[in-house]
């Protein structure tokens, strides 16, 4: 029984993040554990002798390109829905809300400044 609540609890996590498009923070999985009776961090952890982040590369998630990526699509696909290019305020509150790279966060991993954003945006 153990077993099949730490491999239930394994899908479970990458299921979860697989919905998310991300890695879930320890508190979203610790929140989302409890509702659906898995096992917290600290068991899986535990249980499974991996940290977050090994778990996290375990499940294919460590790439910090990845998440990248995925920003940056946010990023013009929100352009899009507000139909103006958002300033990195508007940009910044709503990757905290979605759990996307905030701009200073793009902009060190990508040496990209707003303005080259916005120009990628509207060449597309």
């Amino acid at each position: 029984m153990i077993v099949d609540q730490e491999r239930q609890s394994a899908d479970a996590l990458r299921a979860y993040a697989e919905t998310l498009g991300r890695w879930p923070k320890v508190s979203e999985w610790n929140q989302y554990a409890k509702e659906h009776n898995l096992l917290l961090y600290p068991q899986i952890s535990r249980k499974l002798k991996k940290n977050w982040k090994a778990l996290k590369a375990s499940f294919g998630y460590d790439d910090t390109l990845h998440y990248i990526e995925k920003s940056e699509q946010a990023l013009f696909a929100l352009a899009e829905e507000l139909g103006y290019w958002p300033n990195v305020a508007e940009w910044d509150e709503y990757a905290k809300k979605h759990g996307y790279c905030p701009y200073r966060i793009l902009h060190v991993k990508t040496r990209k400044g707003w303005k080259v954003y916005r120009k990628e945006f509207n060449q597309l």
